[in-house]
């Protein structure tokens, strides 16, 4: 199992009054999330499939996976499987033959780290060099993990503000 997450300096990864990333969209991460997520199975949580952009559900080219405890309702698109535990999910990307990535949100990376840390192979991390406001936090740290690969990056947003980070990838040591 893989984890991907991007968060700010201040280990904010979300807002959940707005159900969405506390800064603007970055080209960038947006490629970066695409390079390690496309031909895997995403497991995310219901609100994290909510936030995601009408013209991106489901994410193409990926195995879509909702979690969740409350599914009362909720109905996904025929090409989209709905579970209720982890190893639901699990079975689905075995039979498949696809490696499972969690892509959030805060709940599914907390239960993850706490409940599975030992079944994570890889977390692509995105490292924001600034603070930003929310209340979702990761605030795990890799200390005991190699790192496998480190790029910094920089970018100017459409609003003209510069944003600078550094992708990670954090392999067990």
């Amino acid at each position: 199992m893989e984890l991907i997450v991007a968060r700010a300096k201040n280990k904010v990864i979300g807002d959940s009054s707005k159900n969405d990333l506390p800064w603007p969209r970055i080209r960038q991460d947006l490629q970066f999330f695409r390079k390690n997520t496309v031909g895997k199975a995403v497991l995310m949580g219901r609100r994290t499939w909510e936030s995601l952009p009408d013209s991106y559900r489901p994410l193409p080219d990926r195995l879509n996976i909702v979690i969740s405890r409350n599914m009362v309702g909720w109905q996904p698109p025929e090409n989209v499987r709905k579970v209720g535990s982890w190893d639901e999910a699990r079975e689905i990307a075995d039979r498949e033959n696809l490696k499972l990535i969690v892509i959030g949100g805060g709940d599914l990376y907390s239960s993850a780290m706490s409940e599975l840390y030992a079944s994570i192979e890889r977390v692509f991390l995105t490292q924001l060099q600034r603070d930003y406001s929310g209340d979702v936090f990761f605030d795990h740290l890799f200390d005991d993990w190699k790192i496998g690969r480190e790029e910094n990056f920089s970018e100017t947003l459409p609003d003209s503000t510069e944003i600078s980070g550094t992708f990670y990838t954090y392999q067990r040591a």
